[in-house]
């Protein structure tokens, strides 16, 4: 089998079999989809932030998202090698499983989304041009 691709290149696939998994329950799909889109570094996927700053970000205290962690990490989505409170923070890091089924699933075609021709065969417009999103008002 060849290598497995950067992070940046996988990271929908490694999200989609996250999501689409119904033994993984709200809250741990939540830690991980945070750390994934938030913290993940763009090669390897690893992320470094405190439980309280996963916590705060998500809306849960530190001591669910480490149960989610827990629950992320048993079901062999990602490692995590708990650091010491002393200025050493956790490490995440998608496991190696995960990021070669994300892989395969990448070179066989399945990019999720469609990220090169929007409705109508046009490109998709690039970030910073087009027209301006329309200025939503609060009631």
């Amino acid at each position: 089998m060849s290598e497995v691709l950067p992070f940046c290149k996988i990271k929908l696939q490694y999200l989609l079999e996250m999501v689409t998994d119904h033994e993984l329950d709200d809250n741990a799909l939540r830690v991980a989809l945070y750390l994934a889109l938030a913290h993940a570094d763009h090669e390897t996927g690893e992320s470094r932030p405190s439980f309280e700053t996963i916590g705060a970000a998500i809306g849960k205290h530190a001591k669910s998202v480490k149960r989610a962690l827990n629950k992320v990490e048993a079901a062999s989505y990602m490692t995590v090698e708990r650091g010491t409170n002393k200025g050493n923070s956790s490490r995440y890091r998608p496991t190696e499983a995960a990021m070669k089924r994300a892989t395969e699933r990448r070179r066989e075609g399945d990019k999720v989304v469609p990220l090169s021709r929007a409705k109508g065969g046009q490109s998709c417009p690039q970030r910073g041009t087009g027209s301006p999103p329309e200025q939503r008002t609060r009631t």
